[in-house]
C-alpha cells in the first residue's frame, strides 16, 4: 500500500469522533484483533467499510468473526493467513464490495501469495487470482487462471465460461 494511502493507528484514539474520523478516509478495515478493541468493530461497519478479520481461537480473536458471520458477511473471515490474504485480495475486487478506491496491484500481491503459499492447488484462491487479473484488465491471462482452476474443481468451469464469453463480446465490440 503506498504511504499515502495507509494508515495504521498505533496510538490510542482519544474519542469516538476522532476514530470516525480516521476510519471514513479508509477502503477497508483490517480486524486487529489479537491487538484491536472489539467493542468498536461496529464503528467501521456503520461507516460502510467492508471488513476483513482473521479469526483466532480467543474470545477477543473470534468477536469480529462471530460479527461479520451474523451479518451475513462470511467472506470476510479468514481463518489462517493465506484465507487473509485471499480475503483482502476478493473484498478489493468484489463489484458488491463498496471499496471508493481499489488498489488492484495490492490485491494482486495478496491474491498471488495465496495462490503460491498453496501450491496452485486451490481452485478458490485461483478463481480470486483470475478476478483480480479482469478487474486489471488482463482478460487472456484470467481465463487461463480460471480454467487451471476448473481443472481442480469442475464447479469453476462456469466462471471460465463466463470470463471467455465477456472476452468474445468485447472482442467484437472493439470491431465494431
Amino acid at each position: 500500500v503506498p504511504p499515502q494511502r495507509g494508515l495504521i493507528l498505533a496510538t490510542p484514539i482519544a474519542s469516538l469522533a476522532d476514530l470516525q474520523t480516521a476510519l471514513a478516509a479508509a477502503d477497508i478495515y483490517l480486524d486487529g484483533a489479537a491487538w484491536g478493541e472489539p467493542d468498536l468493530l461496529h464503528v467501521p461497519l456503520a461507516l460502510g467499510l467492508p471488513m476483513v478479520t482473521l479469526e483466532g481461537t480467543t474470545l477477543r480473536t473470534r468477536t469480529g468473526g462471530a460479527l461479520l458471520r451474523t451479518l451475513g458477511c462470511a467472506d470476510g473471515i479468514a481463518r489462517d493467513d493465506v484465507g487473509l490474504l485471499n480475503s483482502i485480495a476478493w473484498t478489493i475486487v468484489d463489484p458488491h464490495q463498496p471499496v471508493p478506491e481499489r488498489d488492484l496491484a495490492l490485491a494482486g500481491r495478496c491474491a498471488q501469495r495465496a495462490v503460491d503459499l498453496t501450491l496452485r492447488r486451490n481452485a478458490v484462491l485461483l478463481d480470486t487470482l483470475a478476478r483480480v487479473h479482469e478487474a486489471q484488465g488482463e482478460l487472456e491471462r484470467a481465463i487461463a487462471i480460471e480454467e487451471e482452476a476448473a481443472r481442480i474443481d469442475p464447479i469453476f468451469a462456469g466462471p471460465a465460461s463466463e470470463l471467455r464469453a465477456g472476452a468474445a463480446v468485447r472482442c467484437a465490440a472493439a470491431w465494431l
